[in-house]
């Protein structure tokens, strides 16, 4: 995960969130593709309309990774993976926003 947040140039939790440049791709409406650096290929997720929308029109959104494990679970589960991560500044964030020209520059 730290060779994944190096190639993202995320930064920890209790830093100044950096802005990492543009990296997304809508795939469709249902996902997006994250562009990482020295990778041949990109990580997809499956994205809501609503969310894909907020991209499409150019807007920022938070990048955040877990250094450690997150179990499976609800809601509950993810805010409390969130907060213990934060505090063990073991959570890694960047903002980015979509690529509007070819797929990689």
């Amino acid at each position: 995960m730290r060779g994944l947040a190096d190639a993202l140039a995320l930064a920890p939790a209790s830093a100044t969130v950096p802005h990492i440049g543009p990296r997304l791709h809508m795939q469709g409406r249902g996902a997006v593709l994250l562009d990482v650096d020295g990778c041949d290929f990109m990580l997809r997720a499956p994205v809501g309309v609503r969310w894909g929308a907020f991209v499409t029109l150019g807007c920022p959104v938070a990048i955040a990774l877990g250094l450690d494990p997150l179990s499976n679970g609800g809601q509950d589960a993810v805010e409390a993976y969130l907060a213990a991560s934060t505090r063990a500044d073991r959570l890694l964030l960047g903002t980015t926003h979509m690529r509007r020209q070819g797929v990689r520059s």
